[in-house]
């Protein structure tokens, strides 16, 4: 079921989001899951589309594609029963959604750099954002990022969005954060 449907709008251009939640993707095992989940993305693709069908495809590098409309720019996110669709037809684009978790704190030196130790406290809800804000600016890069924990620097979280630079690029990001899940996008 769609829960929420995004229209954002910048001096770039625009992208959508749409976050789907399916509970039965909780119990599911991992290889059925993700079958689940690229059947989830056609279907609503094909829906906010208006087309009969969507055909999604990976590139070598493993970013999505949609084969029928391949001047769209699409990114993919799932955690847990939520899956988080993006796209834009003028910007790229990159999202994460993040189940709410506890734990963080002993893994964050695979993901938090020196300067974020020090910009930002070191809480559970602190962390998730700045590793989902990390996965969706990767995703909107591509993959071209060098060295992804110090490349991507979250330098501010703020109510009104996160600052980020990625190789010395400032980039813009929004976020929604509630009970059940945090999602960054990045365009």
């Amino acid at each position: 079921m769609v829960i929420d449907k995004i229209h954002i709008s910048n001096l770039k251009g625009e992208s959508h989001v749409v976050i789907y939640k399916d509970e039965g993707l909780t119990n599911m095992p991992a290889s059925e899951r993700s079958d689940r989940q690229r059947a989830i993305v056609s279907e609503v693709l094909a829906k906010e589309w208006d087309s009969s069908s969507v055909t999604l495809i990976h590139d070598s590098e493993g970013a999505p594609s949609i084969s029928e409309f391949p001047e769209m720019n699409i990114s993919i996110s799932h955690s847990g029963n939520w899956v988080a669709v993006q796209w834009s037809e003028e910007l790229a684009v990159g999202i994460d959604i993040q189940v709410i978790k506890d734990g963080l704190y002993k893994g964050r030196y695979y993901f938090v750099n020196a300067d974020e130790e020090v910009k930002h406290e070191m809480n559970d809800s602190n962390l998730l954002i700045i590793w989902s804000a990390k996965e969706a600016l990767y995703k909107l890069k591509k993959g071209a990022v060098s060295r992804y924990k110090e490349a991507i620097t979250i330098v501010e979280i703020g109510e009104e969005g996160i600052l980020a630079e990625v190789d010395a690029e400032e980039i813009n990001c929004g976020y929604i954060k509630n009970d059940e899940y945090i999602l960054v996008y990045a365009d």
